[in-house]
């Protein structure tokens, strides 16, 4: 009996008991908030896009597709890093925090990189499309091309720094490539301005 006792008093099965009031804590979060999710999930996605179809807004129509994945993913994400900030026990487990931040960060560049490329694009092609200047029908191939490199390379850098790789090297060339590609085409960029403006 008394073997029992001193087994029930040791601070692994103590551990466990704290865990497990720690886990149903988590449990119970984690049902208030899927319901609450799924709640808002339907009436952004659902109601939204039933008011951009009255509307007639392709854009708000294709921004919704294209949110309509990755946003519900990094609130996951986001969650699942919350619960494990509060979960006291496990909060030793600093590298899990941090592939769920790089998880984060790469789920978010991804996002960003689609909105830019496919609603940005679209508004400047409907744009160009309206008036008759030249400039945009040249302007607007860089941007969709360009655009993308650039938000992935940002999100790589910091998905990598986060990951804690140290990228202080690349951060300063890419400063140094961002700096002579601004003055290479100083003048090209105020051409174009200069026809837009005038």
């Amino acid at each position: 009996m008394l073997k029992v006792l001193q087994v029930l008093d040791s601070p692994s099965i103590n551990f466990l008991l704290l865990i497990k009031e720690e886990l149903s804590n988590v449990l119970g979060d984690l049902l208030i908030w899927t319901i609450l999710g799924f709640i808002l999930y339907i009436v952004v996605f659902y109601g939204a896009r039933f008011l951009f179809r009255k509307l007639n807004n392709e854009i708000g129509i294709l921004t919704l597709n294209i949110l309509q994945t990755p946003l519900p993913i990094i609130f996951i994400l986001i969650f699942i890093k919350i619960a494990i900030y509060n979960l006291e026990s496990l909060q030793y487990l600093a590298l899990i925090e941090r592939l769920l931040t790089a998880a984060i960060i790469a789920v978010s560049t991804f996002l960003v990189s689609e909105l830019f490329t496919q609603v940005v694009s679209y508004y400047l092609s409907q744009y160009a499309e309206k008036t008759e200047a030249e400039w945009d029908d040249v302007l607007v191939p860089i941007v969709k091309n360009t655009l993308p490199i650039i938000i992935f390379l940002i999100g790589g850098f910091l998905f990598l720094q986060t990951l804690g790789i140290d990228l202080t090297g690349l951060w300063v060339g890419f400063g140094g490539v961002t700096f002579v590609l601004g003055f290479a085409l100083k003048d090209i960029l105020s051409n174009f301005l200069v026809v837009w403006y005038y």
